[in-house]
């Protein structure tokens, strides 16, 4: 299949036309075409389809036309394909008349032989067939796309002119000159060249009539005189030479920077950075890298930089698009070297031969080279200066290679500070529409990640009256947030594009890890659980998760372990909804069970039952000491429960259930009073959906124990009850022990202490003869703490050591550090200070060692306050003082009762800090059951 857009839309198959008489689909080809091999946004079809004024349903509508235009297509349908955010037709130049005079263009560039310039770009001129698609129906796309083709034909063909100026074709040129005035009738630059080729025709008489013509219609129509290079031509033909912008075209000292933006905003820390590098320090620095993640606005700062120091590079600027690895080296020191005055047939060829001469042009020239948007060293080292002239460098990857072997200065460009972000938003949208809102808008710099790109389009938005509000609201859905950003038909400044567009040009094995993070649940994945999620071994992960954060798709943040922000978190669940992988969804769900379970059992949680085989190409994390099982349980814990939400989701329930069964150890000891209520009932409804009657009991009992620890104990007490019916209908004997202990926990908390001691008794009987010796050490102490609180700590102290020595037998330092807490509260009582000091230490000292927990703040107070009755005031004031701040920073049930004792035996200053407490007793509340 061959497409023709330079003239009237053309389609060819085998040879034969191939008609196509819809009119949305001409335009919806036509928008494609001119975009080949780019993705054209989803914003962009809508405005060209129907002029900016599409149907209700327009989302739905383009997807029809466009399955209606694949289907036309015929056996070239695959042409057009789907891509992140709109669609993109792959074509060859070969394919497309477009492609092939961009490609001839860019040949002609490359040569230094006029006369084989002109010849290459007088094939590109002569793909053309007339106006560029003048039948197909579309306002928008004439005004903003065809016209711009116009355009570029129009300069191709002054290129072509000059040439034939220069090579003496002036006959040649006259009629071909004529014909565009005709056309573009105010074009200076035309005229001037259809002036100097009369001239050069031996044509006087017409060439300054030609001139006088043009200056008639500049001052009837513009009422301008004519400009400086028709004057020019005019002088030429009254003294029968040369205009001098035809002989030297004075372009040595060029001034290429784009313009600066009026709006720039903040940065002074950054544009203070490259003063130093680059004019302050006493060794200047003639190389600056700047690298940061797409849309974060390295162009604009150091375009902005440039501007305001271009006073110092008086020889001139040079500045280049390399659109991240398209445009060659050899290619741009070609136009580098022609704007530096440089003849065309003094320009060699070859590469090295090319930058020496660059490098000895500009040696000792003060002159400024910005290199936009670089993909690699490799691509920049032949474009930088000789002595004297800096480059600056813009790329989305770290281009380590530059400084290496270079000794460039990098400079990691970081997104806006929040309030460097709502500067720039105010600045766009006016100061009083961000001050009625500024909470509002402090998030909705968060939800753009505070980028540059984001924040502007934003900022339009609100410019244009949309509230706050409903800005957060569009990007409050992640599977739709970068819809937000689409409103706009420039693919420029769509964030979707510009997303994509770094996206391309990673690795294949890179790209693919990315898409499959659409899956994780969480912005922070560590190495293994990306591996995972891939399928591949750690140090390969390793391997792509340091090149996706060298590309700026990643932020490390800790040694193995990487951040999303917000909008490439979006991006990437878009790739993978665009191309699902349920292998890494299970894979990853397998990761985080086994992971968990793992965790839970060297926390020694015997109460998770035992998971599905693992995953092929899963490796789960085996912590090997509490320590470490704390650790990764707290670093992953938001993750877990996000992945809980996912599996429930996607009908995963198995999952999702059992990884909630995984917690209770490690919200016993670390999260004791935190609400998980909303995770539980997810896991609840999972379990029930699947029938399991011995999940259900352990969900009923997981519900109970967070009720437990937030003070509902009526409602614990009913699911304690709920999960030793299922394990007594189940003839789970284990369960049963387990829920009779637990209802004695919630029945000691209503203060019916009989019943609670009851129910305790049961269960220890069940666990002797289970031979269960953590369970039954767990129902002593809790007997104990029943004994400690009607006034008996002496029977409280027998029971304690019965349970202390099973606890030490077991191995279960966390259970043997409450026991000596309690041991040590009741030794207290007893007036046994010294004893009681050794117990609260010990305590202390294992609850610190394993990992840490929030008991250590009961441990520090009832040890302070037998340190004071010791005699150790020192020691016992410092550690009263810290134990008063953590029950303050934390806020837990035990703080008041706490409190309070601490202020019986410690002066006020130490202890109060002004915060509202509650109460509760230290070590009383007993851990769930195991």
């Amino acid at each position: 299949m061959r497409f023709s857009v330079l003239g009237p839309l053309a389609i060819y198959h085998d040879g034969e036309p191939v008609e196509m008489t819809t009119a949305k689909l001409r335009v919806l080809l036509v928008t494609l075409l001119l975009s080949a091999n780019r993705p054209v946004p989803m914003s962009s079809l809508l405005d060209r389809l129907w002029d900016r004024s599409p149907p209700a349903d327009q989302s739905k509508a383009a997807r029809l036309y466009v399955t209606r235009l694949r289907a036309a297509l015929g056996p070239a349908r695959n042409l057009v394909r789907t891509v992140p955010g709109g669609y993109q037709i792959d074509v060859r130049p070969d394919q497309l008349d477009l492609l092939r005079f961009e490609q001839l263009v860019a040949e002609a560039d490359t040569t230094d032989d006029c006369s084989a310039r002109a010849e290459t770009l007088g094939a590109a001129l002569a793909l053309w067939r007339g106006d560029p698609c003048p039948d197909v129906a579309s306002d928008v796309l004439r005004s903003d796309d065809l016209s711009r083709l116009t355009e570029r034909r129009l300069l191709v063909e002054e290129q072509y002119a000059d040439l034939g100026l220069a090579l003496g074709r002036h006959s040649e040129l006259v009629p071909r000159l004529r014909g565009l005035v005709a056309q573009t009738s105010l074009r200076e630059r035309l005229w001037a060249q259809l002036v100097l080729a009369l001239h050069g025709s031996g044509r006087r008489a017409e060439a300054l009539d030609a001139y006088r013509t043009i200056a008639a219609q500049l001052a009837e129509e513009l009422g301008v005189d004519p400009g400086e290079e028709l004057r020019a031509a005019q002088q030429a033909v009254l003294t029968d030479g040369l205009p001098e912008a035809a002989t030297n075209g004075d372009g040595s000292r060029p001034r290429q920077l784009p313009a600066d933006l009026a709006r720039f905003t903040g940065r002074g820390g950054y544009l203070a950075q490259l003063d130093r590098y680059i004019l302050d320090s006493d060794v200047p620095v003639t190389l600056v890298a700047v690298d940061g993640p797409a849309g974060v606005g390295k162009t604009s700062l150091v375009l902005h930089w440039a501007h305001q120091r271009a006073d110092r590079f008086p020889d001139g600027q040079l500045f280049v698009d390399l659109r991240g690895g398209q445009r060659s080296a050899n290619d741009v020191l070609g136009s580098f070297l022609r704007a530096l005055g440089q003849p065309a047939d003094r320009i060699p060829v070859d590469l090295d031969e090319r930058a020496g001469l660059f490098r000895s042009v500009t040696a000792d020239r003060q002159l400024l080279v910005v290199l936009d948007n670089a993909d690699d060293a490799a691509q920049v080292r032949p474009l930088m200066p000789g002595p004297g002239g800096v480059a600056m460098v813009t790329s989305r990857r770290r281009l380590r290679g530059l400084s290496v072997r270079n000794g460039a200065e990098r400079l990691a460009l970081a997104p806006f500070g929040r309030e460097e972000a709502i500067e720039l938003l105010s600045r766009i949208a006016g100061p009083a529409r961000i001050a009625a809102a500024r909470d509002a808008t402090a998030t909705l710099t968060d939800h753009c990640g505070r980028l540059a790109l984001p924040l502007v389009i934003m900022a339009e938005r609100l410019a244009d009256g949309t509230p706050v509000d409903q800005l957060l609201h569009d990007l409050g859905d992640e599977r739709k947030r970068l819809d937000a950003f689409a409103v706009t038909s420039d693919a420029e400044t769509d964030l979707r594009v510009t997303l994509g567009s770094a996206y391309a040009a990673l690795p294949a094995a890179a790209a693919r890890l990315f898409r499959l993070l659409g899956t994780w649940p969480g912005h922070r994945v560590g190495a293994s659980a990306a591996a995972a999620l891939a399928g591949i071994d750690k140090s390969a992960t390793l391997q792509l998760l340091h090149t996706l954060a060298d590309a700026h798709h990643l932020r490390q943040v800790g040694p193995g372990r990487y951040e999303l922000h917000d909008l490439l978190r979006a991006f990437a669940v878009e790739l993978f909804a665009a191309e699902p992988d349920d292998e890494a969804l299970s894979r990853m769900l397998s990761w985080c069970l086994h992971s968990a379970y793992n965790a839970a059992r060297r926390l020694e949680d015997h109460r998770p039952l035992r998971p599905p085989p693992l995953e092929p190409g899963v490796a789960p994390i085996e912590p090997a000491t509490e320590q470490q099982a704390i650790g990764w349980f707290g670093t992953e814990l938001d993750n877990l429960i996000a992945a809980v939400a996912l599996a429930a989701e996607r009908g995963r329930n198995d999952y999702a259930w059992q990884i909630v069964a995984t917690f209770n150890e490690f919200r016993e000891r670390k999260l004791r009073w935190a609400d998980h209520t909303g995770v539980i009932n997810i896991a609840l409804t999972a379990v029930r959906s699947t029938g399991d009657l011995r999940g259900q009991a352990l969900m009923s009992t997981t519900l109970a124990n967070n009720q437990q620890h937030l003070g509902r104990y009526t409602e614990a007490l009913a699911n304690y009850r709920r999960s030793l019916d299922q394990c007594r209908e189940l003839g789970d004997d284990v369960g049963e022990g387990l829920a009779l202990g637990n209802i004695g926990r919630s029945l000691y908390r209503l203060g019916r202490h009989e019943d609670a001691s009851t129910h305790w008794q049961h269960s220890l009987a069940v666990h002797r003869r289970l031979g269960r010796r953590g369970s039954e050490a767990q129902d002593l102490h809790n007997m104990a703490m029943c004994r400690l609180d009607a006034g008996h700590p002496a029977e409280a102290i027998a029971l304690d050591e019965q349970a202390l020595e099973l606890q030490l037998a077991q191995g279960d330092r966390f259970g043997a550090a409450l026991v000596h807490g309690q041991l040590g509260e009741a030794h207290l009582a007893l007036g046994r200070h010294v004893t009681a000091v050794t117990h609260l230490r010990t305590a202390l000292t294992m609850l610190q060692d394993g990992g840490g927990s929030v008991y250590e703040a009961d441990a520090m107070s009832m040890l302070a306050i037998a340190l004071q009755h010791a005699g150790e005031r020192g020691e016992a004031t410092a550690l009263a003082r810290e134990a008063a701040r953590r029950l303050h920073a934390d806020g837990a049930p035990a703080t008041k009762k706490l409190l309070a004792m601490l202020r019986a035996v410690f002066a006020p200053p130490i202890i109060d800090t002004g915060r509202p407490v509650s109460s509760a007793k230290p070590y009383s509340e007993p851990g769930p059951r195991k």
